[in-house]
């Protein structure tokens, strides 16, 4: 039998002649690769989800109301509270992957639903967190081809990056990035932490800290911004009474000036005080429905990309004449 597309004859009996010839061997590589890919998901640990949006809050509602209430424009203003949010949506993501922040998350005190654990997150990740066999095999992988078997595991006390984060810090945070990923919503510009945890409870502890440790990373950033702002101030102060000094400017001019600077140091103080560098869209709560593995869609997933590679490498000769005569 033949078919004809553009005076190219396709003779599909040498494929069925293929397939017939090699029947004995998708009838049994295709079941068994089944039962071997739902075997390696139940060797997959069960994970829990849970999610966190963060919404950068603007800062122009407070730079205009304290502007109207504190500040007007002069000729002595230094533009310290005319900024723009420095935190956007975009900013997050970074913030949440940068190993400082991480370092400081691994600090939590985090307890199983179980109660066979409790002490700090760095702890959970090292000797509770199970790996799946995969993550095993690869591991091992690493440590043969790195001479492992030679000598003893450690490392550096510790290695560069924000700060010193020691080797244990370092091993728990990669598996942090494995189980917490942030990604942007550019429509609602919103952006999204997926928190994946063994432990429900864990899950949900992760995600309150998660929300405590940006507004701690936050707090440390407007208070260094008020600090360099505020230090912005005292320099012009000097300057200005420098020039006060030295005649250049009359006792009118530098009332004017010292007011203006008042008034500048006190909307700097209103900023930092009263704003808020995000917010957080609705309410972590935990969760027990398990996330994953789902031991039907992914084994099915990997069957059929099986049998279609078999089907490729069984047919290559034919496929490959098949082109040729195209």
């Amino acid at each position: 039998m033949t078919d004809s597309t553009n005076n190219s004859p396709i003779n599909l009996d040498m494929f069925r002649q293929r397939l017939k010839k090699n029947k004995w061997f998708f009838l049994i590589s295709v079941p068994a690769s089944f039962v071997l890919f739902v075997a390696l998901t139940y060797t997959t640990p069960t994970y829990f989800k849970n999610v966190l949006t963060f919404a950068a809050e603007s800062e122009k509602a407070n730079d205009d109301y304290f502007a109207m209430t504190l500040h007007q424009p002069d000729q002595y203003d230094l533009g310290l509270g005319k900024t723009e949010n420095a935190h956007t949506f975009y900013a997050f993501v970074p913030i949440v992957e940068s190993d400082g922040f991480c370092a400081d998350l691994l600090k939590l005190e985090v307890s199983t639903l179980d109660g066979k654990f409790h002490g700090t997150y760095e702890d959970y990740l090292l000797n509770v967190t199970k790996q799946d066999l995969a993550e095993s095999l690869m591991s091992l992988a690493i440590w043969l081809k790195t001479g492992g078997f030679l000598h003893k595991s450690g490392g550096p006390a510790a290695i560069p990056g924000e700060g010193l984060i020691s080797s244990d810090q370092a091993k728990a945070i990669a598996i942090m990035h494995k189980q917490i990923k942030a990604k942007v919503n550019r429509q609602s510009e919103q952006t999204q932490v997926d928190i994946k945890a063994q432990d429900p409870l864990v899950c949900y502890q992760v995600c309150q800290g998660m929300e405590k440790c940006m507004h701690e990373y936050m707090s440390r950033y407007n208070l260094q911004k008020k600090e360099e702002a505020l230090r912005s101030i005292e320099q012009a102060e000097v300057a200005l009474l420098a020039a006060a000094e030295e005649g250049k400017l009359n006792a009118e001019e530098k009332t004017k000036a010292l007011s203006s600077f008042a008034r500048q140091r006190a909307l700097i103080e209103g900023q930092m005080t009263y704003r808020s560098a995000f917010s957080l869209i609705g309410t972590p709560e935990i969760k027990y429905e398990k996330a994953g593995p789902s031991h039907l869609k992914y084994p099915l997933a990997l069957c059929i990309l099986f049998f279609l590679a078999s089907l490729l490498i069984v047919c290559r000769k034919e496929l490959r004449a098949v082109l040729q005569t195209q």
